[in-house]
């Protein structure tokens, strides 16, 4: 029985173990996807300038010829 029991407790050891490095990693990923979001509309909101920086003669004259 005492084997038993030894095992059971390095099992529940091991068990916590895992769901910790587990919560851990979640916490990391949901960090992780909120910096991606915060850069990914950065990059949105900055696109036109950028575009406008490329071409800055672009919609500033209009010519017409008849």
């Amino acid at each position: 029985m005492n084997v038993s029991g030894a095992l059971q407790a390095a099992n529940s050891g091991n068990m916590l173990k895992q769901a910790v490095g587990i919560a851990m990693l979640d916490k990391a990923m949901s960090a992780e996807a909120a910096q991606m979001e915060k850069l990914l509309s950065g990059f949105e909101k900055n696109q036109k300038e950028i575009q406008q920086a490329a071409h800055p003669y672009l919609g500033k004259q209009l010519d017409i010829q008849v």
